[in-house]
């Protein structure tokens, strides 16, 4: 079981990109520690190869769910995400 904070908004293969540039296949977890734990924690450190964009997984998760025009789930408070209406 993980002990971390994990990001709200758990962004699936699809849409895991830089939120800078649009890369996916360089956009990585720097220091990803724990191989149990498939979700995104907050405290990660997110690097893009491509444009040297650097950012911690809390930030990258909320600027993705931007991007992909998702909310937080007001149904569930708080435990998943909803695409946003117009």
């Amino acid at each position: 079981m993980c002990m971390k904070k994990h990001t709200k908004y758990q962004p699936c293969l699809e849409q895991w990109r830089c939120p800078r540039c649009g890369e996916k296949e360089n956009f990585n977890i720097d220091d990803y520690d724990d191989d149990d734990c498939e979700k995104l924690h907050e405290d990660a450190t997110c690097i893009c190869n491509k444009c040297n964009y650097l950012a911690s997984g809390k930030v990258v998760a909320n600027t993705l769910m931007k991007l992909d025009k998702q909310i937080v789930c007001p149904t569930c408070k708080g435990k998943g995400t909803i695409e946003q209406s117009s």
